[in-house]
């Protein structure tokens, strides 16, 4: 524990406290705990006034290397991503796991943040994938957030809760509609998004491909990216719009509302033709 002012040093843990690499930290909001992960698979409660540690508070769950921890703001609930693929939920008083281990990534949780209210948090991997959790349930909120290239770093929501920032090994930050909001609810009905049965570059609702792939209003029918030939693809056959494979991650798609950095590109489809549209595109020579 460093003072921010002088940089002395305050505290620091005694030798043995973990076994292995501490690879976490976080504050609680109102200063006075200190929660660390480390590789040896725990988690640890401090008193962030003495760096004396919260006996009965070392936390095992996990069967690999604890990458991030994050604190709600009511200090109530701590959150933990693991090298093991899953993510759990702390209760931070009794140090008590709340429901099951939540596995949903492919690879290692490299970070975890909750939202503002604490009702929410979300989590970044080695999948390249963003999820969005109910706190409460341990249940993923709607479909994951796709457009990263590489492997998800760091994830951080915005103060006001609505969107949601990551970064990656694909050197962009991107901007997320956090989709928590009944603005967003009432979008995503109307206009669908990435992994929907239609497909969306922007919010915008001009900008949205609205033929639907599936003859059936209550069937699934994922509209797709191809990243070896560049085709958006619906139905599993139907070639949509391509894009050049070394292009799609500077494209935007679904929920995203910023690429960092540019240039993006961005795909007007205001006037694009499709499906029973095509007339539209059509010139009668003779006339």
């Amino acid at each position: 524990m460093w003072d921010v002012q002088t940089g002395v040093e305050i505290w620091k843990t005694p030798s043995g406290s973990h076994t292995w690499c501490v690879t976490s930290v976080a504050f609680s909001l109102n200063g006075k705990q200190v929660v660390s992960g480390s590789s040896d698979y725990t988690l640890r409660f401090w008193d962030s006034e003495t760096g004396e540690a919260r006996s009965g508070h070392l936390w095992g769950g996990h069967r690999g290397p604890v990458w991030s921890i994050a604190i709600s703001r009511d200090g109530q609930k701590i959150v933990s991503g693991s090298d093991d693929s899953t993510i759990r939920v702390w209760r931070a008083e009794t140090g008590e796991a709340v429901g099951q281990l939540l596995r949903i990534h492919e690879g290692r949780v490299n970070s975890v943040a909750f939202s503002p209210d604490g009702r929410y948090f979300a989590s970044g991997g080695a999948d390249h994938m963003i999820h969005i959790w109910d706190t409460e349930t341990g249940m993923p909120k709607g479909a994951p957030l796709i457009g990263h290239a590489g492997i998800v770093r760091c994830v951080a929501f915005s103060p006001d809760g609505r969107s949601i920032a990551s970064c990656s090994d694909d050197r962009t930050i991107r901007i997320w509609d956090a989709g928590l909001d009944p603005e967003w609810e009432s979008f995503q009905a109307l206009h669908g998004s990435w992994d929907c049965q239609r497909f969306a570059l922007s919010r915008h609702p001009a900008h949205q491909m609205k033929q639907l792939y599936a003859s059936d209003s209550t069937e699934t029918t994922a509209v797709w990216y191809d990243r070896e030939t560049g085709w958006i693809m619906g139905n599993e056959m139907d070639h949509i719009l391509w894009i050049p494979p070394h292009l799609f991650d500077r494209v935007s798609v679904g929920r995203m509302k910023v690429l960092i950095p540019g240039p993006a590109l961005v795909v007007d489809l205001s006037k694009f033709a499709h499906g029973t549209e095509w007339q539209t595109c059509f010139t009668d020579s003779s006339s």
